[in-house]
C-alpha cells in the first residue's frame, strides 16, 4: 500500500541570529504539516539545530561551524528523521491521534527518559519499575537494570557503571575513536537501519560471514531515503560505496578480534563477489575511471580565449585555468594557495610550492607561462580573489554554459543492485566541477604526447592507470606515427 505521508527536511522560514532552525516535516497526516525541530542532546539538556541558508544543500549541511563537525551534524539529521518516522509508525499502529505534541514527545522519548533516570540515580531516588511497583532500594534497582537487554537501557547502564557490552554496536564508538578515521562513521546509519528493519541485532561474538552476507543483501536491496526534486525517494548504493562498507566492517571485525571479543576471523570469508554462479552479490566490477571526464585541448583553448561579458564569470574562468596549469591541483591544495606560495628563480622562472594534503609531500612546480602569465599580468602579478569552494562548482557550470561547452558525455552510475551500469548522457556544462581541473591537466598532456614520468612529476599522480586511461582516449601519438609512415611508391603504380 502506498505510504499516506511524506517525511522530509526543511528550514524554518524566519531566521534567528544563529540561522534558520532545522525541522523534520511530516505531510499528509494532518491538515497542516507537522514540523519537528531537530534537537541534539548534550549532557542533560538539548540544543536546537540552526543553519545558515547558504550552507543548506538539499536537506544536508554543506559548511558552517557547529558544536560538532558538519559530517556529525548530517548523521544527527538522519537519526532524528529516522526517529520521527518511527514515532509516526508507532502512533499509527496503536491508533493514537497524530498531533505535534504526540510526535515530538515520542521522537525524543528515549532521550528524555535517559535524562530523567540519570538525574534520579545521581540523587539516589527510588525508581518505579515498569510493572508499576517500586524498588525498595538502589541495589534492587541496579540489579534489575543489570538484567536488561533492551537497547533503551544502554545509556542508563553506562552511566550506572553496569554496561556489559554484548551487542555488535556496543563497541562501535570505541572502534571509531581507536581507528581515528572519521569517514568510518558513514556506515553507522546503514548498520542501525539493518538492525532495526530486519531485526538483525546480534551479539558481537557472533559477527561472521553469514551476518555480513545478510547485511549487504538487505542494504543493497533496500537502499536509503534521500531527496530528489524536493520529494523523499529511495536511493540505492553504488558499488564503490558497498565496497567501502565491506572494508570498514572488516576493519571493525579485526578490531573486535584484537580486543578478544571474537575468537576467530571467519567474517573475513565473506566476499561481495563469488566465482560460483549465482552466489555473487555484486554482478560486475566497477570502473575506477568511469566519470573521469575532461576537456580536449581544442575545447580548453576555446575556454581560455573566450571573452566573457560577465566579469564574475571571467574571474572564475581564470581561477580554473590557474588550477589546471599549476599542476591540476586538488581542491584542498589549490584553495590553500596564496601569493607567498610563488617564487621566482634566478632565470626569472615562476614556480609554485606547496605541501600536498593527500600525500604530505612537498611540491615545487614550474608554471605554464603560456597559459598563466596573461592571467598573472591581469591581476597585478597576484592571484585573483578565489570564490568559496561551495560556490566554485556552481559558478563553473555557468562559465562553461556561457562559453558554449555543451558537448554530451556518458556518465555511468554503477548501482550495486543492478547487473549493468546505468548510462546517462549529460552536457559538459551541467556536470563540470573543480575535479575536472586535475583531469584536464592529465588529459591535455597525454593528448600532446608527453611522457608519463613528466606528467606524473607535474601533477603528482602516483597511479599510472589514470594516465593510461587518458592515453586510451587520446591516440594522437599513434595517429602522428601512422601519418608519418607513408608508402614510397604510388598505389597500383608498378608494372611487370
Amino acid at each position: 500500500m502506498k505510504q499516506p505521508y511524506t517525511i522530509g527536511r526543511r528550514l524554518r522560514h524566519t531566521p534567528s541570529k544563529h540561522g534558520h532552525q532545522v525541522l523534520i516535516r511530516v505531510r499528509g497526516l494532518t491538515k497542516s504539516p507537522i514540523e519537528i525541530p531537530v534537537r541534539d542532546y548534550v549532557g542533560n539538556s538539548y540544543i536546537l539545530l540552526s543553519v545558515k541558508k547558504k550552507h543548506w544543500k538539499s536537506g544536508f549541511i554543506a559548511g558552517g561551524k557547529y558544536h560538532k563537525s558538519p559530517r556529525d551534524v548530517n548523521t544527527l539529521l538522519q537519526l532524528v528523521e529516522y526517529d520521527v518516522e518511527n514515532a509516526i509508525k508507532t502512533l499509527l499502529s496503536e491508533n493514537v491521534k497524530i498531533t505535534y505534541d504526540n510526535v515530538l514527545s515520542l521522537t525524543y522519548a528515549h532521550k528524555e527518559k535517559d535524562i530523567i533516570d540519570e538525574e534520579r540515580i545521581k540523587k539516589g531516588e527510588i525508581l518505579v519499575r515498569e510493572d508499576g511497583g517500586a524498588f525498595e532500594n538502589e541495589d534492587d534497582f541496579l540489579e534489575f537494570l543489570e538484567r536488561q537487554d533492551d537497547p533503551k537501557f544502554i545509556q542508563l547502564k553506562r552511566k550506572a557503571g553496569l554496561l556489559k557490552r554484548q551487542y555488535l554496536m556496543d563497541y562501535w564508538e570505541d572502534y571509531i575513536n581507536d581507528c581515528g578515521v572519521k569517514s568510518h562513521e558513514l556506515i553507522q546509519s546503514s548498520l542501525l537501519r539493518h538492525i532495526e528493519r530486519d531485526d538483525a541485532n546480534i551479539h558481537a561474538v557472533n559477527l561472521d560471514d553469514e551476518w555480513l552476507k545478510q547485511y549487504f543483501i538487505s542494504t543493497i536491496k533496500s537502499g536509503y531515503k534521500g531527496k530528489k526534486d524536493g520529494k523523499v525517494v529511495t536511493k540505492h548504493y553504488e558499488i564503490s560505496t558497498i565496497e567501502k562498507y565491506l572494508k570498514i566492517l572488516r576493519s571493525y571485525g579485526d578490531y573486535l578480534f584484537e580486543e578478544g571479543v571474537l575468537d576467530n576471523q571467519n567474517y573475513r570469508r565473506f566476499k561481495l563477489r563469488n566465482k560460483k554462479k549465482g552466489q555473487s552479490i555484486l554482478k560486475y566490477n566497477a570502473d575506477p575511471f568511469k566519470n573521469a571526464h575532461a576537456l580536449i585541448k581544442k575545447e580548453f583553448d576555446h575556454l581560455f580565449g573566450f571573452k566573457f561579458a560577465d566579469e564574475s564569470l571571467d574571474r572564475i574562468r581564470d581561477v580554473f585555468i590557474l588550477q589546471v596549469w599549476l599542476g591540476g591541483l586538488r581542491k584542498k591544495d589549490f584553495f590553500s594557495l596564496s601569493d607567498s606560495n610563488f617564487t621566482t628563480d634566478s632565470d626569472d622562472n615562476i614556480r609554485v610550492w606547496f605541501s600536498q594534503k593527500k600525500t604530505m609531500e612537498d611540491v615545487m612546480n614550474p608554471i605554464n607561462r603560456s597559459y598563466l602569465e596573461p592571467i598573472f599580468t591581469k591581476y597585478g602579478n597576484s592571484l585573483p580573489n578565489f570564490p568559496t569552494p561551495s560556490k566554485y562548482n556552481k559558478k563553473l557550470k555557468k562559465v562553461f554554459e556561457a562559453a558554449g561547452l555543451s558537448r554530451k558525455l556518458p556518465f555511468k552510475y554503477e548501482y550495486a543492485k543492478d547487473d549493468t551500469p546505468t548510462v546517462v548522457w549529460k552536457e559538459i556544462c551541467k556536470e563540470v566541477s573543480n575535479s575536472w581541473a586535475r583531469n584536464c591537466a592529465v588529459s591535455i598532456l597525454c593528448e600532446e604526447g608527453h611522457p608519463d614520468n613528466h606528467i606524473k612529476e607535474f601533477t603528482g599522480h602516483r597511479d599510472e592507470k589514470m594516465l593510461q586511461h587518458y592515453r586510451s582516449i587520446h591516440k594522437t601519438v599513434v595517429m602522428d606515427m601512422l601519418d608519418k609512415t607513408t608508402p614510397s611508391v604510388a598505389y597500383n603504380s608498378i608494372e611487370k
